[in-house]
Order: C-alpha cells, then structure tokens, then sequence
C-alpha cells in the first residue's frame, strides 16, 4: 500500500521523466532540423555575393529604417579592420589596405541598416568573399610554415562562423556574426605584418 505522500512522490518523478523526455525529444528534433540545412543548395547560395537578412523582425526594422547603435557589437567589432588597415598601410601592403578600405565602410552601412536586402548587401558580400579570396591566395604567398598553418586555422574559423551563423541564423547571426568582424581581421593583420602583396599598386 502507498502511502498519500509516496504516490506524491511517485507521481512527481513520473512528470518529470516524462517532461525530460519531451525534452530530450525536441532537442533531437531541432538538431534533425538544423542538419536537414546542411545540404548542397543551401551552401551555394552562401558563395552568392549576398543577399542580406531578412530572418526574425528585420523586416519590420527595414521598413521604417530602424539604424542600428555604434554601440552594438555588430559596429564596434570593426575596429579590429581598422586597426589591419592601418597595419596594410604602414606596411605598405596597398592591395590589402586598398581591400580593408572598401570592405570596412560597406559591412559597417550594411550593419547600421540590420543587413537589409539590396544593392548594397550585394556589393558589401561581393568584396567580403573577395577579401577572403585574397586571404586563402596570400597562404600560398608565404614560405613560413607557421604563418601557413596560422592563416589556415583562420581561415577555417572564419568558415565556420560563415555557414553557421548564415545556415542557423535565427539561433546564432545576432550573436556571433561579429566575429566575422573579428577574426578575419586578424587574419588580415597577420598578412599585412609578414606578406608582400599579392598585386602591386
């Protein structure tokens, strides 16, 4: 026989296995979800020059005009391109500082817009994947096996964040896409301290 409080007990347990499985379930519904993105079409469209964002409440905020703050990381993250720039510069790596300047004002008027569709998304993906080419060309510009393993392991990051956060963007873009502002930078600076340029200006 058991006891009021036992069957309490027992009934409470029995919820929460079963609400741990409701739970269990989902989260291997969702991972099923995400994958079922991972397929050949959708990672073409990421080598497209760019399309912009139209994902969660965008819309809204491209309908008024919503701006975003300089203070939000999607702005300030590029100071690190400022500082490759100046780096290029000093460096006299003008076919990269030449990149950095064109790249750096169209992602920030990208950003300030919350990536609205249209011409200038385009034009801002199209010299971002140009930039990335000149990164993965520069790997082979080098004799230093540190700097070719260095600038890989960027380079692999910077995929990575690229198709997660454009595959996934509901969970991850607001988050994490700043550092797409972030470690490509860095890339850019490691090749404007200990490269020659790729094309003489």
């Amino acid at each position: 026989i058991i006891s009021p409080i036992g069957r309490q007990i027992y009934q409470i347990s029995m919820q929460k296995t079963e609400h741990d499985v409701v739970k269990t379930n989902n989260h291997i519904r969702d991972i099923n979800r995400a994958f079922k993105k991972i397929n050949f079409s959708n990672l073409l469209r990421l080598l497209y020059p760019g399309e912009g964002q139209s994902f969660g409440n965008r819309q809204s905020f491209h309908k008024v005009g919503t701006i975003r703050s300089i203070w939000d990381p999607q702005m300030y993250t590029h100071i690190p391109f400022i500082i490759s720039t100046i780096l290029a510069f000093n460096h006299n790596v003008k076919d990269l500082c030449l990149l950095l300047f064109l790249v750096t004002p169209l992602s920030l008027a990208y950003h300030l817009t919350y990536e609205r569709p249209g011409i200038l998304a385009q034009v801002e993906g199209l010299f971002a994947k140009i930039l990335f080419m000149y990164g993965f060309l520069q790997i082979f510009n080098t004799e230093s096996i540190t700097l070719k393993v260095l600038e890989s392991f960027l380079l692999t990051i910077t995929v990575v964040v690229f198709v997660v956060t454009n595959i996934w963007k509901e969970k991850f873009y607001d988050t994490w896409h700043c550092l797409m502002h972030v470690i490509p930078a860095l890339w850019a600076g490691v090749v404007a301290l200990y490269h020659n340029p790729l094309v003489v200006l």
